[in-house]
């Protein structure tokens, strides 16, 4: 794929993009994480829901040991089980507190809980420096630490062939979450109100930790086109499974491509407008771009748009 990204403030610089490794997981509900690793707990509903994407959403509110305050999404994992996952990035005590958006699910809503963020731990580029960011002068990337990040991906459009085995030139990896795919193997079903396959991404959980394992960073391509990949949603159905793959992976260095191959201007860029300021509006998040149709130029038309901080081109 012939593909820049730019990335922008009230200024813009030249990079480009690579798939990057994230850190191996702790064991799910360990009290104690090092720093810039991936913390998760999870909880049992006590309700049963029929369609749990349409039916609940889960949030939680995490507080530093400085008091800084950070929004990240929960996400069901079949049956009555849904989990959190966050890479803490500051040492100490951290707090938090879950809400539901359906407040008589005692089992998710109102949960409070606490784990301790200990000093870094680890040899790859993550586990030294932190993920990815925007870098403070708004022009490049950089990690946590400010280290520099030059974008150097290779491409796997098809994200349940992933592997860690990326040539060492390259520091992150562009995949598909929902190529076109089997019936029987779909990342999820329906059109007007979807229901999800946490099987399907099950097994993309483990790609992901491959590439973590291998200090590549994660660019997922959220929604593309063709059938069952995503951008033929109606915008609030785009957002579900946007944010529902946000939430399994946001924990991993990881840099978001919401969309890639659409128009995205006129009534086209209003929706998409519309999908990420659902997405990725009052969280805590990774840089996000969208990747338009070849010679597309997006800038002006997503200007204004805070969550969208890179801006893809596709020579």
């Amino acid at each position: 794929m012939k593909s820049m990204f730019l990335f922008r403030s009230l200024t813009a610089g030249l990079v480009g993009l690579v798939l990057l490794g994230a850190h191996e997981a702790r064991a799910a509900d360990a009290g104690t994480v090092p720093k810039w690793w991936r913390f998760e707990k999870s909880f049992t509903s006590a309700v049963a829901y029929t369609n749990p994407v349409q039916q609940a959403e889960l949030s939680v509110e995490l507080t530093s040991p400085g008091g800084v305050v950070s929004r990240v999404y929960g996400f069901w994992d079949g049956g009555s089980t849904w989990r959190f996952r966050f890479a803490p990035d500051a040492g100490g005590e951290w707090h938090f507190t879950t809400a539901c958006s359906d407040a008589a699910n005692t089992g998710l809503h109102g949960q409070k809980g606490s784990f301790v963020c200990t000093p870094p731990e680890g040899e790859t580029r993550f586990q030294k420096h932190g993920p990815v960011r925007i870098s403070a002068d708004g022009r490049s990337l950089a990690h946590s630490d400010g280290t520099p990040f030059l974008w150097l991906a290779n491409t796997s459009w098809a994200g349940t062939s992933l592997t860690g085995n990326s040539p060492s030139n390259f520091n992150a990896v562009q995949w598909l979450v929902t190529p076109s795919v089997t019936v029987s193997d779909a990342p999820y079903s329906g059109t007007d109100k979807i229901a999800l396959n946490p099987g399907y991404f099950e097994k993309l959980d483990k790609r992901v930790v491959q590439l973590e394992k291998a200090g590549l960073l994660n660019a997922p391509v959220l929604l593309g086109t063709g059938a069952g990949a995503g951008n033929d949603l109606p915008p609030d159905q785009a957002a579900k499974l946007a944010r529902y793959m946000v939430a399994r992976w946001q924990a991993s260095p990881s840099f978001w491509i919401l969309s890639s191959g659409g128009h995205y201007f006129g009534s086209e860029g209003m929706k998409w407008k519309q999908v990420g300021r659902a997405v990725f509006g009052g969280i805590s998040h990774a840089p996000v771009a969208l990747l338009p149709q070849s010679r597309h130029w997006i800038a002006w038309e997503f200007g204004e748009e805070r969550w969208m901080n890179v801006v893809g081109y596709h020579s």
